[in-house]
């Protein structure tokens, strides 16, 4: 099984033996909750309906035209992934018609690996995604403008809510006449 947003891709072999007549379908049933999903031939269903950060196995059970055979032994255990919480502690150090914006990982990444973060200035919304690390530099920006910037983390399950800004950063601006 493999857990998503709210739902899981459970995959399995056919049984050894199909008791003498043809498998005709399949089912998957959720330990806890009871959700299930069912197949004609395919080894494989998304069971959804599942609970997010609730820790689910499932078991497959197989039919031909005599009846369903007995349920396989439960999966392995998976928790339903949700979004991650925000990340904290953005700072932004002004640059020229750039900033180096860091932050701190979100205590709770939902269940699933951070993949990516995304930085948006405010004014202008220019983005920066950093991939693997808490730090990103935003370039394309505006000398002399007065920035803020916000961070959020996307998981496997999606993006999670805004981060509190940056405190405001002005970038650097050419000198005044001598």
């Amino acid at each position: 099984a493999i857990a998503g947003n709210g739902f899981a891709t459970v995959s399995w072999q056919p049984p050894a033996s199909d008791g003498g007549w043809p498998i005709t379908g399949y089912v998957v049933t959720s330990l806890p909750g009871g959700q299930t999903c069912a197949t004609n031939r395919a080894l494989n269903c998304t069971v959804t309906g599942l609970t997010y950060g609730s820790a689910y196995t499932f078991s497959v059970t197989a039919s031909n035209s005599v009846g369903i055979g007995p349920a396989s032994p439960p999966s392995n255990t998976i928790v339903s992934a949700t979004v991650p919480d925000a990340p904290t502690g953005v700072n932004a150090i002004g640059g020229n018609a750039s900033a180096v914006v860091d932050w701190s990982a979100p205590a709770n990444n939902g269940g699933s690996r951070i993949n990516s973060y995304t930085v948006t200035s405010l004014p202008g919304a220019v983005t920066c995604i950093a991939n693997g690390t808490t730090q990103c530099t935003v370039t394309g920006l505006t000398n002399g403008q007065l920035y803020t910037f916000s961070v959020t983390a996307t998981n496997g399950a999606g993006t999670g809510p805004t981060s509190a800004a940056s405190a405001p950063v002005t970038l650097a601006t050419a000198p005044s006449k001598p």
